[in-house]
């Protein structure tokens, strides 16, 4: 058992951990590796040739040099028989345990379980081909496109502001149809949402109300007026919501009008013929617009 903890001492926590993994030791990661070791040496089926035998020639050259075994060789067998002592010309040189300095880091191992579980891995991509489509450097970089010359540190905030705005209309409109539900609530009274510790959103600042005029050159000074009227309700929010939409740097015209230039540049580039870019740009301009409808719905 002697030799076998010494053996298991060379492997790291984490391939530990999924030795006793495979072996119904359970919680392994929150058990410290001495007694790990311990716990997995006095185990019968815990067969230490088995778990030589998944190393790579590397690592079991790591563990001749921790044990004190000559390591030349190419051949895997022959490097476990001399760490299991069956090779009978080897002569043990060193018999003291070595210090975690002398015995480098074997390195972290996926183990058998993780091959498993990588091998599943494989095939859920094989059957699911539209899980990674790969085209967020695109969206990126489009994104980056459309907020013009605005620092995009200050940029980050437009976007926010709206996550914000569409979170607390969203939370105000699931309490506002269970209320409906109600037999004796009234949905418009704002202390109905007070109690339930839910932001009161007046109508006009209602994402539905906010969508219906969404296409309305105006759009943006009615989200700032939007911003005003929940601060003006919700005085824990005063000072606290962006009120910069209707900038003329945030103009969808200007944005459209870059989208349409990005989609003409394209077609050109790859020789779309020259009497169908009209159409082309109009159906994929609409096709946008219906996109950011559906993720604003």
């Amino acid at each position: 058992m002697a030799k076998k903890s010494l053996i298991l001492d060379c492997l790291t926590k984490v391939y530990l951990n999924d030795i006793a993994k495979g072996h119904g030791i359970a919680g392994a990661s929150g058990i410290k590796k001495p007694d790990l070791i311990r716990m997995l040496a006095m185990r019968p089926n815990v067969n230490t040739e088995e778990i030589l035998n998944d190393l790579s020639l590397e690592d079991l050259k790591v563990i001749c040099q921790g044990i004190g075994v000559d390591d030349t060789g190419r051949k895997k067998a022959i490097l476990i028989d001399r760490i299991l002592g069956r090779d009978k010309k080897e002569k043990p040189n060193v018999t003291k345990k070595p210090t975690t300095k002398e015995v480098p880091a074997i390195k972290e191992k996926k183990g058998v379980m993780k091959k498993k579980q990588a091998k599943s891995k494989k095939k859920a991509n094989k059957t699911n081909k539209g899980a990674n489509l790969g085209f967020e450097q695109k969206l990126w970089a489009a994104a980056d496109k459309m907020r013009g010359h605005m620092d995009a540190a200050e940029y980050k905030h437009v976007a926010l502001g709206l996550i914000f705005l569409k979170h607390i209309s969203d939370s105000f409109q699931e309490l506002y149809d269970n209320l409906i539900e109600e037999k004796y609530a009234d949905p418009e009274d704002r202390d109905e949402y007070l109690a339930e510790n839910v932001f009161w959103v007046p109508k006009k600042a209602r994402w539905q109300s906010l969508q219906d005029k969404a296409k309305q050159p105006a759009i943006g000074q009615l989200i700032d007026d939007a911003m005003v009227a929940i601060e003006k309700e919700n005085p824990r929010l005063k000072g606290v919501l962006p009120k910069t939409y209707a900038r003329k740097d945030l103009d969808k015209v200007s944005v459209r009008a870059k989208m349409r230039v990005m989609l003409k540049r394209i077609l050109k580039k790859y020789g779309y013929p020259p009497d169908k870019q009209t159409k082309a740009v109009k159906t994929v301009m609409e096709q946008a617009e219906l996109i950011c409808q559906d993720m604003a719905a």
